[in-house]
């Protein structure tokens, strides 16, 4: 009986072939692909730290760093390290028995910041109220319209509460004192209604999470 030799197709040579030849591409890729991603890191993880260099930054970190004080541990009094140059550093040259905190800070720079904006012209895009405001701010500082009013609008919402121009204490007679009565509570809630304003107290309205409580306080009348 004849041997018969097997001799191998020129067919699944050229797939073999083809088969290495797509892994070795593939591992190239992902070789490629993880080289690419390194460099990527390496690059974002080189480059400095984007720090803010506005004013404003600059400002709120000389603020911070001026309040601190490093000669305490922060793990032993945190709030010293943080803080204990805060009054030194902010009120320094005012009236230490004057109340002072962050907060009454932010009120004004808050309050400059409002005044700055009322003052302002009016703007196309300025809501209602903006504008109401900016108008009666404009009136308020308009020197010249108001000596030309003179006393005449107060004269009107001191008729309208019934209320003399010069109080009468002033005007009254001396021997005509002991007759005279003058009826505050009318008169504050005449002031309340036409002024928004507390004459004598005032009455806060609180709530201690049980019931809601009516307070008399003491009144700040605008000057």
């Amino acid at each position: 009986m004849r041997e018969i030799e097997y001799v191998p197709r020129e067919s699944s040579k050229q797939e073999n072939r083809s088969k290495w030849t797509f892994a070795s591409l593939l591992v190239v890729i992902f070789v490629l692909i993880v080289t690419i991603g390194i460099l990527l890191i390496y690059v974002i993880c080189s480059q400095p730290y984007p720090y803010c260099t506005s004013t404003k930054c600059i400002e709120r970190a000389f603020a911070i760093k001026s309040s601190m004080d490093q000669n305490y541990d922060p793990c032993d009094n945190f709030y010293k390290f943080v803080c204990n140059n805060f009054e030194y550093s902010n009120y320094g040259n005012q009236n230490p028995m004057e109340e002072f905190s962050n907060f009454r800070k932010t009120t004004y720079r808050l309050n400059d910041m409002i005044q700055r904006m009322i003052q302002m012209p009016i703007k196309k895009k300025d809501t209602h109220p903006i504008r109401m405001i900016k108008k009666f701010y404009a009136a308020c500082s308009d020197k010249d319209e108001r000596e030309k009013l003179g006393l005449s609008v107060m004269d009107k919402y001191l008729t309208q509460a019934n209320l003399p121009r010069i109080p009468t204490i002033f005007t009254l007679p001396e021997q005509n004192w002991d007759n005279y009565t003058f009826n505050w509570v009318k008169t504050s809630v005449m002031m309340k209604k036409i002024f928004g304003i507390d004459l004598f107290f005032k009455t806060v309205v609180s709530n201690d999470s049980v019931t809601f409580l009516i307070v008399p306080d003491e009144s700040k009348i605008p000057m």
